[in-house]
């Protein structure tokens, strides 16, 4: 990844957008992925009152006072999950059956929560923005039956919490430092036994990282289980599965991050 010195004119400073985005609903513990999003669109809006003194020939404006402040957010998913549908639909996930998870339409008018979106380019400067609070709403539409990729559009207007709409942070980083963290891992798959699960890395910066894995049953590492993916036994029932993701690149490591605990196993449906 390139290092601008961000000092203008520098090409350098030119960027293609690649990131991925991360929502914490109002109330949750963690961050979930929202997968593959294929467009995000952040529009800030300011909403002032003018006003102009007539003292003199021509009206000259003299006063300016911000009404408000805020903004609107469109995101277009590609993943077709539990969560992104109720996103999507303004719905509650019911997963008391891991398997064969259902959404409740409307089960709200509103979905708010914080969004982090972490620039992963290659080409430019990565910026990760973090929205304190975003309320998303009915928007979009959604075609079950297309001879096209189905996409999800979503669209939240920006609002604050704890006093602040959030932060735009710099994440440019030299190709020659140990891996970085930027977000977390996360387990992939159901939480049922005889099922397999994956680990989704994270996002990491540095160049030429790899990884190895030590999956974790409440807290303690499980014997053997060192792959991306993990077949759940009898054993892990009623119990809170992490994966511990380790990163190395020519620069050095390994860097350690841990995925949220998702849990308790469950026993496989009998038939």
């Amino acid at each position: 990844m390139s290092n601008p010195t961000l000092q203008s004119p520098n090409t350098g400073n030119y960027f293609v957008g690649k990131g991925v985005l991360r929502f914490k609903p109002e109330g949750a513990a963690d961050y979930y992925y929202l997968g593959n999003v294929t467009a995000m669109e952040f529009e800030p809006k300011l909403e002032t009152l003018e006003h102009f003194s007539s003292m003199e020939g021509v009206k000259s404006k003299d006063v300016t006072v911000v009404l408000s402040r805020g903004g609107t957010i469109k995101i277009t998913m590609e993943e077709l999950t539990a969560r992104n549908l109720a996103l999507f639909l303004l719905g509650d996930v019911d997963v008391s059956d891991p398997l064969n998870p259902s959404v409740e339409i409307f089960a709200t008018d509103l979905l708010s929560g914080a969004l982090q979106f972490i620039g992963t380019n290659d080409v430019g400067p990565r910026w990760t923005f973090s929205f304190a609070k975003v309320d998303f709403v009915p928007s979009g539409s959604f075609n079950p039956i297309s001879d096209e990729w189905g996409a999800l559009e979503v669209t939240g207007e920006l609002a604050t919490a704890a006093g602040t709409f959030g932060t735009a942070t710099l994440t440019n980083l030299e190709a020659d430092t140990l891996p970085v963290n930027l977000g977390l891992p996360e387990i992939i798959g159901n939480l049922v036994s005889g099922q397999t699960l994956t680990a989704f890395d994270g996002i990491w910066a540095g160049t030429g990282n790899t990884f190895t894995y030590i999956w974790q049953d409440d807290g303690v590492a499980i014997g053997g289980a060192t792959s991306s993916t993990f077949l759940l036994t009898d054993t892990q029932i009623g119990g809170m599965i992490t994966v511990e993701v380790r990163a190395t690149n020519d620069s050095g490591g390994p860097v350690m991050a841990e995925s949220p605990a998702q849990g308790p196993v469950i026993a496989a449906p009998t038939s």
